[in-house]
């Protein structure tokens, strides 16, 4: 019984990713159809789509999340594979709509040139790791946030040389107009102080007002999602003791960027990423044993800390966020930056300069 269901996973694999071939297994037959209709015949109903050119996916809703990652089949130039990355980048774009341990269902095919990818980080090539990580993360990510907003398809195709296979010529992708937002970042913006070490005035068109935690907090984010190699390779390694049950923590942190390993009961963190200072790796790890999605730790300790920022880190803090894809709010939601205008301006004053009646009538006295 165990050799024919993985002989019927094995097919029904490989049948997905050729829905223009008939199968036909133990009397179950495959006609040659379109791609959701030959998943949806293995795998079930999906209630999302997304169709953009070299990127493929259907996903249940989030209500059938599942307490692990069975539910979840990728695919990379038609080739089924293992990629923790995909599967962090569509875990994300659900955020708060799944639980902390909950994990999405999903089909998703990707195609990108052979030169985009190492084939040889698994013994059977199920793992591979791409070229350019963030990129990848971001376009499947950023794709599927489209589709809960409602926005339809609105991945940025990757730019490769080399041909790739066009998922839209095959499945027709409606068109959605999308609003601009009519923002455009100026890398000349002229900082003018840092105002109570925390916010950062910008002057341009309209002044901004940048809450340089904020900031801060969406850069230690990425940094850990994005898997940034360790820039802190520590003097004296940390060391902490694990209970049995918390020793696959180990390969859970490596994913986030941390060098570690486990030495019998211990986990040994050598290098640490970034924007995560060893002073705060203690409060970081707790908060990371305890479950706290990351959105909250990175966001909780930055905003925790004394921290007051001078004018030139402020500036490069401001620098650096301007390259994030969602460069716009925390890992939280908190917006990082506002416009100011006159008129902003004016109605603060009118509400919080005026002098009390009491004090009004003391300068006229006087």
């Amino acid at each position: 019984a165990a050799c024919a269901s993985q002989v019927r996973k094995v097919v029904e694999t490989v049948a997905m990713a050729h829905p223009d071939i008939a199968f036909s297994l133990n009397g179950q037959v495959y006609l040659p159809t379109d791609l959701k209709r030959r998943i949806e015949e293995i795998l079930g109903e999906h209630e999302h789509e997304l169709k953009a050119k070299n990127l493929y996916g259907l996903f249940a809703s989030p209500s059938k999340a599942g307490p692990t990652r069975g539910g979840q089949t990728i695919y990379l130039n038609r080739r089924p594979i293992y990629s923790p990355l995909l599967s962090r980048a569509v875990k994300e774009a659900f955020a708060t709509r799944i639980g902390v341990h909950e994990h999405p269902r999903f089909i998703l095919f990707l195609e990108l040139p052979p030169s985009e990818v190492d084939v040889n980080v698994h013994p059977q090539k199920k793992e591979v790791r791409f070229r350019d990580e963030g990129n990848v993360f971001r376009m499947v990510r950023n794709a599927i946030q489209a589709i809960f907003a409602g926005r339809g398809d609105t991945a940025t195709p990757l730019s490769f040389t080399e041909p790739v296979y066009n998922f839209s010529e095959t499945f027709p992708t409606p068109h959605f107009k999308v609003e601009e937002t009519g923002f455009e970042f100026v890398y000349s913006d002229r900082g003018l102080a840092v105002i109570l070490g925390r916010f950062l005035l910008v002057e341009r068109e309209k002044p901004l007002f940048i809450d340089l935690k904020a900031a801060h907090a969406r850069l230690f984010f990425e940094s850990l999602i994005m898997q940034s190699p360790a820039s802190q390779v520590l003097m004296v390694p940390i060391e902490i003791e694990l209970k049995k049950e918390e020793e696959e923590l180990a390969e859970q942190l490596g994913e986030l960027g941390i060098e570690c390993r486990l030495l019998k009961r211990r986990l040994v963190v050598d290098a640490l990423p970034p924007f995560l200072e060893e002073k705060h790796f203690f409060e970081f790890f707790q908060k990371f044993l305890e479950g706290k999605p990351i959105e909250e730790i990175t966001t909780r300790l930055i905003q925790a800390s004394p921290k007051r920022y001078s004018f030139e880190e402020g500036m490069q803090i401001w620098q650096k966020v301007k390259e994030c894809k969602d460069f716009y709010y925390d890992p939280k939601g908190n917006p990082i930056f506002v416009k100011i205008c006159e008129i902003d301006m004016e109605r603060f004053m009118e509400n919080h300069g005026k002098i009390p009646p009491s004090k009004a009538a003391d300068r006229e006295r006087h």
